[in-house]
């Protein structure tokens, strides 16, 4: 298909009229083994990875095709089909533009209206860093689309719980640390601190976009939830002891 695309359109031209790539997505909805349906994702993947014309590509996210993908139930406590499953959504969101993301929307009803955000969301805490690092990527990259849709999107309550969700989580790897000391193990303290700061690096990424209703609720959040009640009680002292030099000064003065 791949070396047929940059031969003659006649190839890409069967492989539409034959309804192919329906074909193949059939398949992982069958009652098929892991192994295949891994094998199926990787085909999607390198079929859009490598795809050069721009009309084809559009094609192949064309008739919900990729939606249907994205939304179909996978076995996510094998590794190894959560860690191609989400390669995938990472490339799927690198080929988000203004032009490609109306290929994105999904137009069945009761269905979620964004499944590329709404189901990579779902893995922000995963065990395995690779993962997580993904989500953070595909986060990201339908927050930078420029368009009104994916702002009305990112505004939905259900939607905005998701970065609420980030800030507790953070919250959960402080407190976790924070144990960790007080009980003097320290085998995980430095990775839970490098998590630590992925995610607040993360979170400043995300306010730098400058989406306004994610940027007005995770202040919001950031400020109530996470430094008002965790931060403040340990600056709170230092706060206090240098105001009491202060006075002191003035005092000998």
């Amino acid at each position: 298909m791949i070396h047929g695309e940059k031969k003659s359109d006649s190839y890409f031209e069967f492989f539409l009229e034959e309804n192919i790539m329906q074909d193949i997505i059939s398949i992982i909805k069958q009652n098929r083994s892991n192994k295949i349906k891994i094998q199926i994702i990787q085909t999607i993947s390198i079929l859009i990875q490598n795809i050069k014309n721009r009309t084809s590509l559009f094609f192949i996210l064309s008739n919900n095709h990729i939606n249907d993908l994205i939304t179909t139930p996978l076995d996510f406590l094998d590794e190894d089909v959560v860690s191609q499953y989400i390669s995938f959504l990472k490339l799927l969101s690198m080929n988000l533009t203004p032009d490609t993301v109306q290929f994105f929307y999904n137009y069945t009803k009761s269905a979620d209206s964004f499944p590329l955000f709404s189901i990579c969301s779902k893995f922000y805490d995963h065990p395995e860093p690779m993962v997580r690092i993904a989500v953070r990527t595909i986060t990201l990259n339908c927050l930078k689309v420029n368009d009104k849709n994916i702002v009305k999107y990112m505004s939905q309550p259900s939607t905005l719980k998701y970065f609420k969700k980030l800030v507790y989580y953070v919250i959960s790897l402080v407190v976790t640390m924070n144990s960790m000391v007080e009980s003097n193990s320290f085998a995980r303290v430095g990775e839970i601190s490098n998590n630590i700061i992925d995610q607040l690096l993360f979170l400043q990424d995300v306010l730098n976009i400058q989406v306004p209703c994610v940027n007005d609720y995770l202040k919001d959040v950031l400020v109530k939830e996470f430094f008002t009640r965790y931060c403040y009680e340990v600056i709170q002292p230092d706060c206090n002891m240098v105001k009491m030099k202060k006075r002191k000064l003035s005092r000998s003065r």
